[in-house]
């Protein structure tokens, strides 16, 4: 009687330690299966001269598959509304492949991506300057500003009228992307960006 009382203990206590150890693996795999990076949009193509009706791509790396991938030409420039494509959800690695525009112009391209997590990565934005015929020529000068002292632009640190019209230009012989300007009441040459306001110049060779 009492070898069959120590034979129930042991089972007993076996099935415990076995139901404990079961739960114990099931959390530990469920922790590690939660994926939260974002996937990385790297361009194969720098921005610059491209010509025109060309074939450009992007890789796209996830730990996760991807599943989306969304994609616009001016989409800030004027509003165009992105293109998703869907993938099978099979891939960490993908080559997006798209055509420029066959119009000669300074055009913005963005894309993005989500894998099939819900991680989705921030908008990549990238000017090209499309061209019939490429020059070889690779554009290091930024754009020259052009403007009339003081009758249409003021002097620095000159008081000036409210409401008096200011007036300049800019000119680049790549085209121009965008102009960026901002009123403050201190000079912060650390920082011309935040608060700014952006005009992008539509396809356009100024």
């Amino acid at each position: 009687m009492l070898n069959i009382r120590k034979r129930l203990n042991q089972i007993i206590v076996t099935m415990l330690v076995t139901i404990t150890m079961v739960a114990t693996s099931s959390f530990v795999v469920f922790a590690v299966t939660q994926d939260k990076t974002v996937p990385t949009i790297k361009a194969n193509q720098e921005s610059g001269e491209t010509l025109a009706g060309s074939e450009i791509s992007f890789t796209i790396q996830d730990d996760s598959p991807i599943q989306y991938v969304y994609y616009a030409w001016n989409r800030r420039v004027s509003g165009a509304q992105p293109i998703i494509q869907t993938l099978d959800a099979t891939q960490t690695t993908y080559q997006f492949k798209t055509k420029v525009p066959s119009a000669s112009g300074v055009y913005e391209f963005s894309i993005a991506a989500m894998d099939n997590q819900g991680n989705i990565s921030t908008w990549i934005n990238i000017p090209y300057n499309i061209v019939t015929s490429l020059t070889g020529v690779k554009d290091t000068e930024g754009p020259d500003f052009l403007y009339n002292m003081p009758d249409e632009y003021p002097y620095n640190d000159s008081t000036i009228l409210p409401n008096r019209p200011i007036t300049f230009s800019m000119e680049d012989p790549s085209g121009m992307y965008y102009i960026s300007y901002k009123w403050t009441r201190e000079y912060d040459r650390n920082d011309y960006i935040t608060g700014a306001t952006r005009i992008y110049v539509q396809n356009r060779l100024l």
